[in-house]
């Protein structure tokens, strides 16, 4: 009796089951004189206990399949976001501040001073006059500092206002862009691209990339044709009477100055004036001895 009670079986013991009890495990076990009955239900409950602990192992196998992936797919977003923050800070290169430097080197002058001054009282040698040198030394740093401070302050002031004038200068020439936020911002990427692949950021590079907005969004009024593009269409001289005139028409003397060109060449001669008067001063001198030689 107790050898068949001891006896080890074929099915599979459930010992790893922790809310199950020794005594509940040994019952658990076909017993002699058990109906075949009994044995069946008995051999069906511990089927289905094994199909559930299967049930359970993959649930928690796809579980962590899923986590693994999510941390995956985690680290790759991470790593790609790490590449954006290196290129960008590949592209844009802080720019130092110029002064910083210079204000650094007279901070550190003042605190070797200071050190120097505190060596010579505890060494017994600080007199008045050598008070006086370092209160000289102390006020001559300070109004170097503040000379700095100034210069630094001047130069932003005027970063700010060439930044705004120069943008007025656009806004003023190109309206219409300005005035379509989908334009303006294709202007800029297309700006940006171009500076990108090597072109200098000049005023006509901003010049053709506003006319390529233009057209690319047909914006603007068409461009009406000087009496200069007219004659010149045409092929009649602007002095008219088949050019045996002075050569004078209006106050620009014939001389088309939408040109960039003569454009260019005056606010260059005349740069210390308005844009206008620099352009009717060349167009007075220059421009008309040019004229007088037929070079333009």
């Amino acid at each position: 009796m107790a050898e068949n009670y001891l006896s080890t079986s074929n099915e599979v013991p459930f010992s790893d089951d922790e809310t199950v009890s020794d005594d509940q495990l040994i019952t658990e076990q076909d017993k002699p004189g058990d109906s075949q009955e009994v044995k069946d239900r008995r051999r069906q409950r511990r089927k289905e206990r094994i199909e559930e602990r299967e049930r359970e192992r993959k649930e928690q196998a796809e579980e962590l399949a899923t986590l693994k992936a999510k941390d995956a797919q985690r680290d790759r977003e991470l790593s790609e976001l790490r590449g954006i923050v290196v290129n960008n800070n590949r592209l844009v290169a802080p720019q130092k501040d110029p002064y910083e430097a210079e204000l650094a080197a007279l901070y550190e002058e003042q605190q070797n001073a200071w050190q120097a001054a505190q060596a010579e009282v505890k060494a017994g040698t600080y007199t008045e006059q050598r008070d006086a040198h370092y209160a000289q030394l102390g006020r001559s740093l300070e109004s170097r500092k503040m000379q700095v401070h100034t210069r630094k302050a001047v130069a932003e002031a005027n970063r700010a206002n060439a930044a705004n004038a120069g943008k007025a200068v656009w806004e003023q020439k190109y309206p219409e862009v300005y005035g379509n936020q989908q334009a303006y911002q294709y202007a800029e990427a297309t700006f940006n691209r171009r500076k990108l692949l090597g072109e200098t950021a000049t005023p006509e590079l901003v010049d053709e990339v506003m006319e390529e907005t233009r057209n690319a969004f047909k914006l603007g009024p068409k461009k009406t044709p000087t009496k200069t593009d007219r004659e010149r269409l045409s092929g009649i001289p602007s002095g008219g009477g088949g050019g045996g005139g002075n050569g004078s028409a209006g106050p620009t003397g014939g001389i088309d100055m939408s040109d960039r060109r003569w454009r260019k060449m005056a606010l260059a001669a005349y740069s210390e004036l308005p844009e206008k008067q620099a352009i009717q001063k060349w167009v007075d001198n220059e421009g008309k001895a040019l004229r007088a030689k037929k070079i333009i």
